[in-house]
């Protein structure tokens, strides 16, 4: 059925529901405030739970909470790819100065396809953001696969 069936099979096991809505709420009352940065229950949190946490931020946080968020968890390019990835995603939403040198360190230290392309093509939604992609780009091509160069190379050119 898995195979040759039409749709999904009957025997699907139950997908559940509503897995993230407690990390949804704390989000929005850390946006709002009504949860400190400290106060965040990140202990037992897995990398899907701060990927999550982190890609809902909207681009309007200002640099304050990303500071808070940055100095409080560490932050950075060191540890996990996928949080980084998150958090960089983050920082260029929110163009977030402070953290551009670690985004740099990152893009230039990592091949992963889907970690640099996904940055990149955050990079390329802003004038400014296409600009600091090409002199990060600059630095760290030749480290890269020609699919990713080339795939990178069409996210910054001019739109």
């Amino acid at each position: 059925a898995w195979l040759y069936g039409p749709g999904l099979p009957a025997t699907l096991p139950a997908v559940p529901q509503g897995v993230f809505d407690a990390l949804d709420r704390t989000a929005a009352d850390w946006r709002e405030r009504r949860v400190a940065t400290a106060d965040l229950p990140v202990r037992d949190w897995v990398p899907q739970e701060w990927v999550r946490f982190l890609d809902e931020q909207p681009a309007e946080l200002g640099d304050q909470r990303l500071d808070e968020l940055r100095s409080t968890f560490r932050l950075g390019p060191d540890g996990n790819a996928e949080i980084a990835r998150s958090w960089f995603a983050l920082v260029i939403r929110t163009a977030y100065e402070p953290a551009y040198a670690d985004l740099e360190r990152f893009l230039t230290s990592t091949g992963r396809w889907r970690l640099v392309v996904t940055l990149y093509t955050e990079l390329a939604r802003t004038e400014c953001g296409r600009a600091l992609g090409r002199q990060i780009f600059e630095k760290a091509r030749p480290g890269y696969h020609t699919s990713i160069r080339q795939a990178v190379e069409r996210e910054l050119a001019a739109k």
